[in-house]
């Protein structure tokens, strides 16, 4: 059989796309998912188009200091395409996508503030309405958007219009993710359950705008126990995606004196991350 016409398979092209999404090569991961959207036998999961859009939003992610202009067109194409998925069915994963999606959004509106406003609006109310579909499965699955979430709420509250309307909210929803975390720590041993008690502190710091060295060691140690397990090249990304929003957020959201305090130890925790 012509290999040409194998490349014409909704099915293969999602699992090629699939095995480049794996290992970072995201340009060519869109373009091979892109390909099973004219394929006549559609033949590939729906999952694929959800992968589409998260392909072209950490694309975008990966041009945002290059090709601006390419990484907003790729948002505005993964965000019609999510939107589409979700007027058929509202689903956690459809809205965390769309959240993070709005957060790369505030990295690339750095010099418009309420360009900025308006995409951490939209990333909590996103990651909000994934919470609240996630709590019908496990607290695993509600880790990462309610994490999500009070980050977003936390930036927002670094303004002083908005600190104290926030400040309860974020406050109640770190409880939750407390327990959330210690929960998902109890019952399993994984990269992912022991990061969310990492991040759970980082989150704790970030709420009251300030970041000690003190803090960054307790957050180091359970990073290196969760890290020692075996993190995958995704895992660790995900940890340097949340440091690099919260190092735009500072330089943008917060005063000088207090933001340079903070970015210097956001650096540090980035620097003792594995490559």
């Amino acid at each position: 059989e012509d290999p040409a016409a194998w490349w014409a398979s909704a099915e293969l092209c999602a699992r090629a796309g699939q095995a480049l999404e794996a290992v970072g090569q995201f340009d060519r991961a869109v373009d091979y998912y892109t390909r099973l959207l004219t394929a006549e036998r559609a033949t590939a999961p729906i999952a694929a188009l959800e992968r589409l859009a998260n392909c072209k939003v950490r694309l975008a992610g990966q041009l945002m200091a290059g090709d601006r202009a390419k990484a907003k067109r790729l948002l505005d194409e993964a965000q019609g395409t999510l939107e589409h998925l979700l007027a058929l069915g509202p689903t956690a994963e459809r809205w965390s996508l769309l959240g993070g999606l709005h957060k790369r959004r505030f990295q690339l509106s750095q010099a418009d503030s309420a360009a900025r406003a308006a995409a951490l609006r939209e990333m909590t109310q996103a990651y909000g309405q994934a919470y609240e579909l996630a709590q019908a499965g496990s607290n695993d699955d509600l880790i990462y958007p309610l994490g999500n979430q009070v980050a977003a709420e936390i930036v927002l509250s670094w303004s002083t219009r908005n600190g104290k309307r926030t400040g309860k909210a974020v406050r109640e929803r770190l409880g939750r993710l407390q327990e959330a975390a210690r929960a998902a720590a109890g019952r399993h041993t994984d990269t992912f359950s022991l990061v969310a008690t990492a991040e759970h502190l980082l989150l704790e710091a970030l709420a009251r705008r300030t970041l000690d060295s003190a803090t960054v060691e307790a957050i180091l140690d359970r990073l290196d126990e969760a890290l020692s397990r075996g993190a995958t090249r995704k895992e660790v990304n995900s940890i340097r995606t949340q440091l690099a929003f919260f190092r735009c957020a500072a330089e943008t959201e917060l005063p000088q004196e207090r933001s340079a305090q903070i970015l210097e130890q956001l650096n540090a925790l980035e620097a003792a991350l594995p490559e």
